[in-house]
């Protein structure tokens, strides 16, 4: 998923939310690993998602597993990832 970084250049922060980090609490061990591994994805390439609206082109969206979805802005000055929502259907 998405291109190599060059030499120096740095991945993206990675935050939750309130409401996000309570999505996660009962979720399967696995499915959090799946969680973990998409998101370190989107870490090093976040605009290699699927954005959410053609007018808010940082609202984005991966899916994970064959029942997960988590929903993330993406802050390009500041670096910063931050993810609103977690949706498993498990």
């Amino acid at each position: 998923m998405g291109r190599p970084r060059r030499a120096g250049e740095l991945s993206y922060r990675l935050e939750f939310d309130l409401v996000a980090a309570g999505q996660i609490p009962g979720m399967p061990d696995w499915a959090f690993r799946v969680l973990v591994a998409a998101l370190v994805q989107v870490k090093a390439d976040p605009y290699q998602s699927m954005p959410l609206r053609s007018e808010e082109p940082d609202d984005r969206q991966v899916v994970f597993g064959e029942r997960g979805l988590v929903t993330f802005y993406i802050n390009k000055p500041a670096r910063l990832i931050v993810v609103y929502d977690v949706t498993w259907t498990g």
